[in-house]
């Protein structure tokens, strides 16, 4: 039996990981995609949080094409029937002068890549990862263009894990890797990569003996 990839209980459906909208329609680009099963209470409608999500990861400058012509396809059409689907402009000083920023809602943008992440572990260890989960990425920045607390994080993963073997079907669009840390399955590292460019890198908290989304 099949159980809830979140919580454990008894499954109704099953999800995309991730949802079908960060990928484009060619079927050369959806070819085994990851599903796993879900109950109701964890299947809830989170497209919108989806869209926003791929809108953010898309404008990402360092992208492959695919994904600007999701942004060009998708993104562009989704932003004008719903301007709450994008980010905030602003302009900002940097070194190089001022640029243009997106401010992002952070807390919506989390929960869509935690969710990914719980996935993958269960469809990694065909059981749910009963962990908080902390989100990290360096090409996301503060204000003061100080980048994620986590940047140290970061680079010790970066210099310290495989950068090969990665994971997924469609790597043009969506790839991950995941690393056991020690023997308990459960101090996992999950490295997720959109369109070659943007990655998130998440892992669990410590002593935390439960899932939050």
């Amino acid at each position: 039996m099949n159980f809830c990839y979140v919580c454990g209980k008894t499954t109704t459906s099953k999800e995309h990981v991730p949802a079908k909208c960060f990928f484009p329609e060619d079927s050369a680009y959806r070819k085994q995609l990851i599903t796993v099963p879900s109950c109701n209470e964890h299947n809830e409608n989170t497209s919108k949080d989806d869209e926003y999500v791929r809108n953010v990861i898309t404008i990402f400058y360092q992208n492959n094409p695919i994904a600007f012509q999701q942004f060009m396809n998708k993104v562009v059409k989704s932003l004008s029937r719903d301007k709450s689907l994008a980010g905030i402009l602003h302009k900002i000083q940097t070194p190089q002068g001022i640029v243009p920023a997106i401010e992002i809602d952070r807390p919506r943008l989390d929960k869509v890549i935690r969710k990914m992440a719980y996935a993958l572990y269960y469809n990694e260890f065909k059981k749910p990862w009963n962990r908080k989960l902390i989100v990290f990425s360096k090409h996301l920045v503060f204000k003061n263009l100080e980048t994620d607390d986590f940047s140290k994080l970061i680079h010790f993963a970066e210099n310290n894990l495989p950068n090969s073997s990665f994971d997924g079907k469609n790597p043009t669009v969506f790839k991950y890797n995941l690393f056991k840390l020690d023997t308990g399955d459960e101090n996992s590292v999950i490295r997720i990569v959109f369109y070659e460019g943007f990655t998130f890198w998440i892992t669990s908290i410590q002593n935390s003996n439960s899932f939050e989304l």
